[in-house]
């Protein structure tokens, strides 16, 4: 039972504390995605600058992994995390992929509890796939602004579609406790 264990001392350090956050205040999520506006339009902007055509293949090959992982939530949960980070690896900036590193377990939290949201409606489901291909094109065709107008633009659907849900979710409830009344 002896040995040497390596422990992330960083994620838990930025993660932990966010993750009680979210998980004691829900609507702190809305935090978190202006958070990543900042972190994942700023790695594309500079993986497309600085990428490699290594880089970008890694970028091709996550992106095709998402559709490969179907329904599954969890698995494409992870696939669109690894996606994001395949970019900010190509962003080449130590210290955002430092960052982005520390906060994976949280990003991906983050991005599951999106897609439970999001993906019972199949429209949502086919226009964020639109956005993450427009986002990996303007990477790999070295489009900088593009790719960060493309990231800012994904994240932004997110929160809106995430806002009209919880709205529709409110209106069911108001209905359903109206019902229970008469």
């Amino acid at each position: 039972g002896g040995g040497t264990y390596v422990k992330n001392q960083l994620e838990e350090g930025l993660t932990d504390p966010l993750f009680d956050l979210i998980s004691k205040h829900p609507e702190s999520q809305f935090d978190l995605l202006e958070f990543r506006h900042a972190l994942e339009g700023i790695a594309a902007y500079y993986a497309a600058l600085r990428g490699t055509s290594n880089d970008f293949a890694k970028v091709k090959q996550s992106f095709d992994q998402i559709a490969l992982a179907k329904d599954e939530l969890k698995q494409k949960a992870k696939a669109i995390n690894d996606f994001h980070f395949c970019i900010a690896e190509a962003s080449h900036n130590v210290v955002l992929l430092h960052l982005v590193r520390g906060m994976q377990s949280l990003l991906e939290q983050n991005v599951l509890q999106n897609l439970t949201v999001l993906l019972k409606k199949s429209d949502i489901s086919s226009q964020l796939a639109e956005h993450r291909r427009l986002l990996m094109d303007a990477v790999i065709d070295g489009n900088p602004e593009q790719a960060r107008l493309a990231s800012n633009a994904h994240l932004a659907y997110i929160e809106e579609a995430l806002l009209e849900a919880g709205k529709e979710h409110s209106r069911i409830e108001r209905s359903l406790r109206r019902t229970k009344q008469n």
